[in-house]
């Protein structure tokens, strides 16, 4: 999930052309663009992610669009992730904040966004925040599953108080599914821009007529054509998403323990060992259990290292800052913050033969798995 958090940004060039921008209202059809571009290739990434284990973080650098990013896990119950990224004159927040609610009649599971992202275009000494729009996974009882946004959604530039809004339009007739319609209005409600286009392919802006001019269109956004991202074989990934869970022998040195390259589980399904990736995924879950069940024996309250919960002074909303220099403690190479979440597995050694085997961790978690089982699944659900 931290990776995917982290897909966000593959059209992170739309945020550095919104900070070369010299028209405002150009400015904020770029960050709304922004926006939409993450579900580009939703539509059918249906299958469900793993779930990070509290303290779990993940870093990504890519110098070709010019930016850094760093996440963690700051939340068990409800999960969230928590973001942030540096990049040519602008830095983001975000988290995955979010209510969930399954519809039995419609066959669908919906997703509404509890979060704002919030983004500094730091030449410009502008601020944005937006909501993400709501999804809703249909299918799930008859017909594919798929992935479909809905609703309306609205980016403001709280330096100008201009608002761009955008609906989200019901598939049906002649109108596609992902059709999109918007408008960016000043701070004076008058229509500086309209918006057009769809989510899964393409954003457009048009400059209404006047006296002086025609109306014009331009578009400023399309989906990027891979050859992998419509392949159910390669689970719709691009390039870009297929490389983020890479692990080179230069990053080993310098990544946290807590970096998700590390997990044992998840790295035994991307390399097919299932059986491996199984066990692995259920000793990791009683090595969380048993961190949890030790705070509560030693009346401790979780804190994340690298951001906290603060209250935003303009809206009152709650969203999660940086409160420790992750980039920092890279440099010194000085993680000293930083548990070791995922351990390894245990090992004796048999004497008779010299040989080092892997102790079957199942037995000596079962009966603290029984005793948990009901009120995890209690509160799961």
């Amino acid at each position: 999930m931290l990776q995917r958090l982290a897909e966000n940004f593959q059209y992170a060039e739309l945020l550095n052309s919104a900070t070369k921008e010299k028209n405002q209202y150009k400015r904020l059809a770029y960050i709304t663009a922004f926006n939409l571009s993450s579900f580009a290739f939703n539509t059918f990434r249906t299958l469900k992610s793993f779930n990070p284990i509290l303290g779990e973080t993940f870093e990504y650098i890519d110098n070709d669009l010019g930016f850094r990013y760093f996440s963690e896990q700051v939340s068990h119950h409800p999960p969230i992730s928590a973001c942030y990224v540096e990049g040519l004159n602008y830095d983001v927040y975000s988290n995955t904040h979010v209510d969930t609610k399954f519809s039995l009649f419609k066959g669908a599971l919906f997703i509404t966004p509890n979060s704002k992202t919030y983004i500094n275009i730091k030449n410009l000494k502008e601020s944005y925040t937006y909501t993400k729009p709501k999804l809703a996974v249909k299918g799930l009882i008859f017909g594919k599953m798929r992935i479909d946004c809905y609703g309306k959604f609205e980016v403001t530039n709280r330096t100008t108080n201009d608002i761009a809004t955008v609906e989200f339009l019901e598939e049906g007739g002649k109108t596609k599914q992902g059709t999109i319609k918007g408008e960016i209005k000043n701070i004076n409600g008058d229509v500086e821009l309209l918006l057009d286009g769809n989510w899964q392919s393409h954003f457009d802006i048009i400059y209404p007529k006047t006296d002086d001019q025609e109306e014009k269109r331009e578009t400023i956004w399309r989906r990027m054509m891979d050859e992998n991202c419509d392949d159910e074989k390669h689970f719709y990934f691009t390039r870009y998403v297929a490389n983020l869970n890479n692990l080179s022998d230069e990053l080993r040195k310098v990544l946290p323990q807590t970096d998700c390259r590390f997990r044992q589980d998840q790295r035994a399904l991307e390399d097919q060992d299932y059986d491996l990736a199984e066990s692995e995924k259920k000793r990791l879950e009683v090595k969380q259990r048993e961190a949890r069940k030790l705070r509560e024996k030693e009346n401790k309250t979780y804190e994340a290292v690298y951001f906290k919960e603060v209250t935003d002074d303009i809206s009152g909303d709650l969203l999660y800052m940086q409160s420790r220099d992750y980039w920092n403690d890279r440099k010194l190479g000085k993680f000293t913050l930083s548990n070791d979440i995922f351990g390894k597995e245990k090992e004796v050694i048999n004497e008779e033969n010299k040989e080092v085997i892997k102790e079957d961790t199942k037995e000596d978690a079962k009966e603290d798995v029984n005793k948990d089982v009901n009120k995890e699944q209690t509160k799961d659900s």
